[in-house]
């Protein structure tokens, strides 16, 4: 291997939080690789649930943000489990097709442990988008949650707040102090829960099954 290739390893393995001592050798804890599309909320979110939730007990987390489609993601969430036990694929419903979703799936469907036969890389969809999710640690948002409503949601009940980028002086939203993350099971009996990587309607995300999965490995 050369030397840019091995850079190139060390850099993803930085940007992972997984350094290996040996090919093929495993922390001691679970590890779980959570993939968001949003560079700055979705990290924020699963980063303060991180420590309200105590997930560092028996599990070892990690957030990273990679802003693609949901059948890319899947693809680089695949070779991650080189590294990691468990991926999940948080991405939003809007602005993505049902073929790409269909790929992800796929692609989800072909990862499974071999001694188990259980499931290792997840897809984890918010419908309309994963803001969905934070307005549901206040109110019923089960139906008749498009893209318009949750932001309407979100602005009158000021979820999310702004503050200026030092660079060009343009606004950008993050999470709130003050956000309530022990309310998740209140959360979940607000928003709709189908099986991983699919939907019934608007109002619905996976985002409860895979803070309960995570919940038991870490129990």
């Amino acid at each position: 291997m050369g030397s840019s290739s091995r850079g190139a390893t060390r850099k993803r393995q930085a940007r992972t939080g997984v350094i290996r001592g040996k090919r093929g050798a495993r922390p001691s804890k679970t590890s779980v690789l959570i993939l968001v599309q949003g560079e700055k909320t979705e990290s924020q979110y699963f980063d303060g649930l991180k420590q309200e939730r105590d997930w560092n007990k028996k599990v070892s987390v990690t957030v990273l943000a990679l802003p693609e489609s949901p059948d890319k993601m899947a693809k680089s969430g695949e070779r991650f489990l080189e590294d990691y036990d468990y991926v999940f694929i948080v991405t939003d419903f809007d602005q993505f097709t049902e073929n790409q979703f269909d790929r992800a799936r796929r692609t989800a469907g072909k990862k499974k442990n071999k001694k188990s036969n259980q499931p290792r890389l997840f897809i984890v969809i918010s419908y309309p988008k994963f803001d969905l999710w934070l307005c549901a640690h206040f109110k019923d948002m089960r139906s008749g949650c498009d893209d318009r409503k949750v932001t309407e949601v979100e602005k009158k009940l000021g979820i999310l707040q702004s503050a200026p980028q030092s660079a060009n002086k343009q606004s950008r939203k993050h999470m709130p102090d003050d956000f309530p993350y022990g309310d998740v099971d209140k959360a979940s009996r607000n928003v709709n829960i189908p099986s991983y990587g699919y939907w019934d309607e608007q109002g619905s995300t996976n985002i409860p099954s895979m803070i309960k999965m995570i919940d038991s490995l870490n129990s």
